[in-house]
């Protein structure tokens, strides 16, 4: 699925990403497929496991 990351809080290791779908999903830092930390406004894609977002991945536009 692709969406895009909304909110990520460093504060908390977790955000929210906005699906072309339209749902929200959460996610952690835990599901971040890549090095660093997981930004705001970030195109993303991702796997939806019970409601929440999993290996979540920077899509390369």
């Amino acid at each position: 699925m692709k969406g895009q990351i909304k909110a990520y809080s460093e504060a908390v290791n977790a955000g929210v990403i906005t699906a072309d779908d339209g749902k929200k999903y959460p996610f952690n830092k835990g599901a971040w497929g890549h090095k660093g930390t997981p930004s705001n406004d970030v195109p993303v894609v991702f796997d939806v496991d019970r409601g929440r977002a999993v290996r979540v991945i920077r899509e390369d536009t």
